[in-house]
């Protein structure tokens, strides 16, 4: 069986659009800690990629050190 992480993993850098949709339908609390285990460039992919209320919802509930990586590596273009 293939590893799970790798494969989520491999979900957000094909389909980060899609991946961006499944991680905002998802319970806030549960999407912010699978954001805090992931690498940080992951999190950035799937974060810029939604929309400002989903992903201002999955910050505020994340660490403030893993919310603020994502937030220095974001684009802002």
């Amino acid at each position: 069986m293939a590893n799970p992480a790798a494969l989520t993993i491999a979900y957000i850098e094909k389909r980060p659009l899609s991946a961006a949709r499944v991680l905002a339908s998802m319970n806030p609390a549960d999407a912010a800690a699978f954001m805090e285990e992931i690498p940080t460039r992951f999190a950035v992919r799937a974060l810029s990629r939604m929309g400002a209320w989903a992903a201002s919802s999955l910050l505020i509930r994340m660490k403030a050190a893993d919310a603020s990586a994502v937030l220095r590596e974001i684009n802002y273009q």
